[in-house]
């Protein structure tokens, strides 16, 4: 006799036609996935190249997903850990450093702000010293020592970004360390050794040489300068910086100092430079932080930054692979004799140009093997640019990526709108008005980047007229 009772369906079930051998279980769920399959899942929507200012934002929701269980928090601590940004109260400072016995192994990257005087900086640096032993792991470290400021409490992370970072960035305090926060601050200097780059804002240029005085930190490849300087560039101060780090390949330097010529050659004589960046912050902080303004020397005439950065870059032009320079000092340049032989990236910003200045500026560069070429927020670049990428002159052959970024534009023949528009619309679209790119010299521009298989984002042109 037949059954009444209705057959359940299976537990397992046969797979779907193309994936032979595979098995569906109804009642698998995410935690049964092991943990190196589970942690890529869990990362997809997660980016470690966030860039220093935007961690406190983009890390929340890494945050709230560890709190899910206890093998997304075992799998998400190691995540949320590994670049930290503290802007903050002193308190949430403070409970950082009180972690770091447990979780200071997976800090790779640090930014930290020690602020006050006395015993407010003392006993901050001091926590910090003590701590360094259990961060074996870090390699990047951005200091803030910021004897002017107080602790910021009670404010959302972009009103603290806007209160703080900003004059830090652009204008170091010029107060100068008494004999306590000298001792706390050297004994933090000499404990730093491991670090990989090294990012120092806030203070004096004289307060930072007098704390590495004795230390040698050989692991340091790239140092970032962000502080106050002197009137006058003291030798001492060279030496100083030369001992404490003898194997830095990269310097980033604010184009508000004044060095004297021969201080650059104490300070830089000894090194072989790859990497030389003047007067562009850093990408790690909001562009708002910086401006043209920011790129020119402060103290006036007098000032011989020019004629030491001609000197800077006679000394390492050899081994440079990489110039960022972001003043208008460039136009004082006398580039002609040197030759830059393995420049593979090549950044200029806040220069004006003409016919003239593009030739004087640029042709030094051209047996270069250049990867990297960006030509940002700068004036005057002329349309007959646009011929440099012509693939016919073979300029530049490696090129694989070509920035313009501040260039305006307008519509003209070739673009939709233009095609799509009556004769009275076009009228005053595409004219030679002095200041933007007319449209046939732009897409020429690009279709030549096209043909040679340049990366150029048409999105970074400014256009005029209220079109693109």
């Amino acid at each position: 006799m037949a059954s009444n009772v209705s057959q359940q369906p299976p537990t397992n079930h046969t797979a779907p036609s193309g994936t032979q051998n595979a098995v569906f279980r109804s009642d698998a769920n995410i935690l049964t996935i092991p943990d190196n399959i589970l942690e890529i899942i869990v990362m997809q929507d997660h980016n470690r190249d966030y860039r220093c200012w935007e961690r406190p934002y983009a890390y929340r929701h890494t945050r709230q997903l560890s709190t899910t269980c206890r093998r997304f928090r075992k799998i998400l601590l190691p995540v949320i850990y590994h670049s930290v940004f503290l802007i903050g109260s002193r308190k949430a400072t403070e409970a950082f450093l009180d972690l770091m016995p447990v979780y200071g192994s997976f800090c790779h990257q640090l930014a930290i702000r020690l602020p006050g005087r006395g015993v407010e900086f003392c006993s901050l640096a001091d926590a910090m010293r003590r701590q360094r032993k259990n961060l074996s792991n870090l390699e990047v470290l951005e200091l803030v020592i910021q004897l002017n400021g107080d602790s910021v409490t009670g404010e959302s992370p972009s009103s603290q970004l806007q209160s703080w970072s900003t004059d830090i960035l652009r204008k170091p305090c010029a107060l100068t360390m008494v004999d306590q926060e000298l001792r706390s601050w050297k004994a933090l200097a000499n404990a730093l050794d491991g670090v990989k780059e090294l990012r120092l804002h806030g203070f004096t240029l004289a307060d930072a040489a007098n704390g590495f005085q004795g230390a040698v930190l050989s692991s340091v490849r790239d140092l970032f300068m962000q502080l106050a300087a002197p009137k006058t560039f003291q030798t001492s101060t060279a030496k100083q910086l030369r001992t404490a780090f003898p194997n830095v390949v990269g310097i980033t330097l604010p184009a508000a100092w004044c060095p004297n010529p021969a201080w650059i050659r104490h300070a830089f004589s000894g090194w072989q430079l790859q990497r030389i960046n003047v007067g562009h912050v850093t990408d790690s902080w909001p562009s708002s932080t910086h401006g043209a303004d920011d790129h020119a020397p402060h103290q006036g005439s007098s000032c011989k930054w020019a004629e030491s950065l001609q000197v800077l870059l006679e000394l390492h032009s050899s081994s440079l692979t990489s110039l960022a320079l972001s003043t208008p000092m460039c136009a004082e340049l006398d580039l002609a004799n040197m030759v830059f032989p393995h420049l593979t990236s090549l950044t200029l910003r806040y220069i004006e140009f003409d016919d003239e200045t593009v030739e004087t500026h640029l042709k030094p560069f051209l047996p270069s093997p250049l990867q990297q070429l960006h030509i940002d927020d700068c004036s005057g670049l002329p349309e007959s640019f646009s011929t440099w990428l012509d693939p016919a002159l073979g300029r530049w052959p490696n090129l694989k990526t070509l920035s313009l970024k501040g260039i305006h534009t307008q519509q003209g023949p070739g673009d939709d709108l233009w095609e799509e528009a009556d004769e009275e619309e076009r009228e005053g679209w595409d004219h030679d008005d002095g200041e933007g790119w007319q449209s046939q010299s732009r897409i020429a521009l690009e279709g030549y980047c096209d043909q040679r298989g340049v990366e150029f984002d048409g999105n970074d042109w400014e256009w005029f007229e209220g079109f693109g």
